[in-house]
């Protein structure tokens, strides 16, 4: 088991800044918008399952908690800080048969939060939009795998990702005027999949 803790004081920035010249046409630029705290803890474990008489057996298990907030000055209010995320966590299996030279497990991830407000993962602001990410460094998925070390020394592995053929969405607000003033024009909320990934792989040292 191991685990790290982190904490950042981040100074000045990077978001957007009101550079708008006519107030009827809101335009923002990049520039430094202020300060804010990032919090981080990492958890990560596995555990052989000899006890349950599989020494061959692994399973290993993350959980990962952020938190960063910054306030700012074209929203006012607090916002997070991207790429830090709410978090997510892991889980794997792994049975190994020596006898067979074979190999076989589970993976599974996903993330903490949902689409929209502070419980979304990633928020980013504009001066008259803003955007919901549903997702962030970890995405929902599922894979199976099983791989044979066998014919010329070769070790082959089929490989089923996204195996629940998950749909990752976002929500978009528009706004009439500033994103402040709150005047909402249209919410988009588009959905996308890769679909379940087959894959076969053959692979050697030389």
């Amino acid at each position: 088991m191991n685990s790290r803790f982190f904490y950042y004081d981040v100074s000045e920035s990077i978001g957007k800044v009101d550079v708008t010249t006519n107030p009827s046409t809101p335009i923002s630029a990049n520039g430094n918008v202020g300060d804010g705290k990032v919090f981080g803890l990492y958890l990560n474990a596995s555990i052989r399952l000899s006890f349950l008489d599989l020494p061959q057996a692994v399973v290993t298990a993350a959980l990962n908690f952020e938190d960063a907030t910054i306030f700012d000055p074209l929203i006012g209010k607090e916002r997070t800080v991207i790429p830090f995320d709410r978090g997510g966590f892991r889980l794997g299996y792994r049975q190994d048969i020596p006898s067979q030279n074979l190999s076989f497990g589970i993976n599974y991830q996903d993330a903490f939060g949902d689409v929209g407000g502070t419980g979304g993962n990633r928020v980013r602001y504009d001066i008259d939009n803003v955007v919901f990410f549903g997702t962030g460094k970890l995405r929902p998925e599922l894979k199976l795998f099983v791989e044979k070390l066998g014919y010329g020394n070769f070790t082959y592995r089929a490989e089923v990702n996204n195996a629940e053929d998950q749909i990752r969405c976002l929500e978009r607000k528009r706004y009439n005027g500033y994103l402040r003033d709150g005047n909402l024009r249209e919410t988009e909320k588009p959905c996308s999949t890769t679909g379940v990934q087959f894959v076969f792989k053959v692979r050697a040292n030389f």
